[in-house]
């Protein structure tokens, strides 16, 4: 039966379209003296003979001609001759199965699909077809162009033809991923190419001259390579993610690669063991890569299946994607490619911390003990751990242990441990834990502080504990004592007098404060002499003299003995230091004489 059809508007390719064909893994070559006029087929190393394209609406072939074969033919659009491709579909070499010819001989011009369905001579090129599939009318599915060589001296031209691809594969029941076999050339017939007054492109036998294996779409088989990936462009090999996580995968396939000028997409069908089933589109990276690439996100919860989501619900299920390679390089059609991730199910990742003592003297040693817990089905991975120190509290080196022995970086009161650590999953109804502890000395303010810690990791969100694990600091006195004397030295029979300062620098009161002194070498103590008075007394002015005896008191917060040798002071209550100098009960003077001998 015979077809014929009517033009479809479509561009032709651009020059960078055209797909070279190959022989051997080199361009088609041809004699280039082999013929005369545009019915010699031209080439050399760096250009080669014979081009194809496939646009998914027409199929387009192109030959180098030594000259322009526009002319007088049928119709007036080509000389009266004929140009062709023989096309091997059956993987046998020894014969053709179809033929595209451009018909110049004929009343009416056309470019012809026709059967070859007898088989004659092997190898033999100029085996005639039986029968005429569909035909095209040659006026708006040729052109001829300058081509971009003068290989034999003149200018070379481009006889491009096209045929509908629609009625290309209904006539040969081919398919996308058919391999095919080119054998071009030119000749005096309509049904047939011929080395007699032609030219046969290569060789003048099928068996020599068919180009390498093609796709219908001009591109060299090869073999397709899928697998996850961590991003859309397709860097590293990734076999786990958590459920939350945007899965990614890539597709290598250059035979996909037949349009340098847009990116290609193809599809690819995810399962997970749990029954989810998912179809993604991958689009080319570029224009001209022939890697492909897409996300999905993961989720964790029901399955419905063709959301656009992969859901699981079960720890560790599996996700298997399958890329379907039309045509590999060993010439297998639709080979499943596939590979596997692992998803696991999220973390639930809490953190908690705990103090000893909850209460301490300033400067006192705490120990703070950090405790991540995990009621998720799922392992957490941790990298990182912040903990922020009370305000005057500083960290003990070499006193971290448990989960790390390392100590922490350390910036102002924000301590941080860096690493990899991997909390364990729920088991049963018990959750996974890990803990570590370090010290610390509390800071000198009295008051109640609260710590917080961080953690973050790769699978889940930063947990805070918030303001937790209370130390109250009681403050603890710090005294001062300056001792003076009157003058600095002193004729036998003359009296020294002693005043000793004492301040209390610390925070908090200190109590029952005893000030001992002795008196000196070759002096004696004069008797009575004892007195006590503010920061800002002299000897003359201090309000209080104390008694000598043991155990005799007198009324207020400051208290005297003489025994023996050695001066005792006893003050009730040193207040905390108020921050001004000379004044309050944070601060005093105590006096003695003595009478050099």
């Amino acid at each position: 039966m015979l077809l014929c059809f009517p033009a479809i508007a479509s561009a032709w390719p651009t020059d960078s379209q055209w797909i070279p064909l190959y022989k051997g893994g080199n361009y088609l070559q041809d004699p280039n003296g082999d013929a005369q006029g545009s019915r010699n087929v031209v080439s050399d190393p760096n250009n080669d003979a014979a081009f194809m394209y496939n646009n998914g609406q027409y199929v387009y072939f192109r030959l180098r001609l030594d000259q322009d074969p526009t002319g007088t033919g049928g119709q007036g659009f080509l000389k009266s001759f004929g140009w062709g491709v023989e096309i091997d579909t059956n993987l046998n070499s020894g014969d053709y199965e179809w033929l595209l010819m451009v018909d110049g001989i004929s009343k009416t011009e056309v470019v012809s699909l026709q059967h070859n369905s007898v088989q004659g001579t092997l190898g033999d090129p100029g085996d005639q077809t039986e029968s005429v599939c569909a035909t095209v009318p040659i006026s708006t599915n040729h052109q001829v162009i300058p081509a971009n060589t003068s290989i034999n001296g003149d200018q070379d031209y481009y006889l491009d033809w096209r045929f509908p691809y629609s009625t290309f594969k209904q006539c040969t029941g081919l398919t996308d991923t058919s391999p095919l076999r080119l054998f071009f050339g030119s000749s005096p017939s309509t049904n047939n190419l011929t080395e007699a007054g032609a030219d046969l492109l290569g060789a003048s036998d099928l068996i020599a001259g068919f180009s390498d294996y093609v796709t219908a779409y001009g591109t060299r088989p090869t073999t397709g390579l899928v697998k996850f990936v961590a991003d859309l462009l397709g860097s590293n090999d990734v076999t786990v993610v958590t459920a939350g996580q945007t899965i990614y995968i890539r597709v290598e396939d250059a035979d996909l690669n037949y349009n340098n000028a847009v990116r290609q997409t193809l599809t690819v069908v995810l399962t997970t063991t749990g029954g989810d089933s998912e179809t993604l589109t991958l689009t080319e990276t570029g224009v001209d890569t022939g890697i492909f690439s897409a996300s999905i996100p993961s989720f964790n919860g029901p399955r419905t299946s063709a959301n656009g989501t992969v859901e699981v619900s079960a720890p560790d299920e599996i996700v298997t994607v399958t890329y379907i390679d039309g045509l590999d390089a060993t010439l297998k059609q639709n080979q499943p490619r596939t590979d596997t991730l692992t998803i696991l199910l999220p973390p639930a990742i809490t953190v908690t911390k705990a103090v000893t003592p909850i209460a301490t003297a300033a400067g006192g040693t705490v120990t703070y003990t950090i405790t991540i817990s995990n009621s998720g089905f799922g392992e957490g991975f941790i990298t990182q751990i912040t903990d922020v120190l009370p305000a005057g509290f500083t960290y003990r080196t070499g006193t971290t242990t448990g989960l790390t022995t390392n100590n922490p970086t350390i910036n102002g009161q924000v301590l941080t441990w860096t690493g990899a650590w991997t909390i364990p999953r729920k088991t049963g109804v018990a959750n996974g834990t890990a803990t570590f502890s370090f010290q610390t000395n509390a800071g000198s303010v009295a008051g109640t502080y609260y710590n917080n810690v961080s953690v973050s990791g790769s699978n889940f969100a930063v947990k805070i504990s918030g303001d937790t694990a209370p130390v109250m600091v009681t403050a603890a006195p710090l005294m001062s004592l300056i001792k003076s004397a009157d003058k600095a030295g002193a004729k036998p029979g003359e009296e020294l007098i002693y005043s000793i300062y004492y301040r209390n620098l610390g925070h908090g009161p200190a109590h029952t404060l005893i000030i001992m002194d002795t008196v000196p070498m070759n002096t004696a103590y004069v008797a009575g002499s004892l007195k006590s008075g503010n920061a800002a007394s002299t000897y003359d002015t201090a309000d209080t003299s104390l008694t000598d005896g043991p155990g005799e008191t007198v009324p207020g917060n400051v208290s005297g003995e003489v025994s023996g040798s050695n001066i005792i002071f006893t003050i009730n209550v040193v207040s905390p230091n108020d921050g001004v100098a000379n004044s309050g009960a944070d601060e005093g003077k105590v006096y003695f004489k003595v009478k050099v001998n």
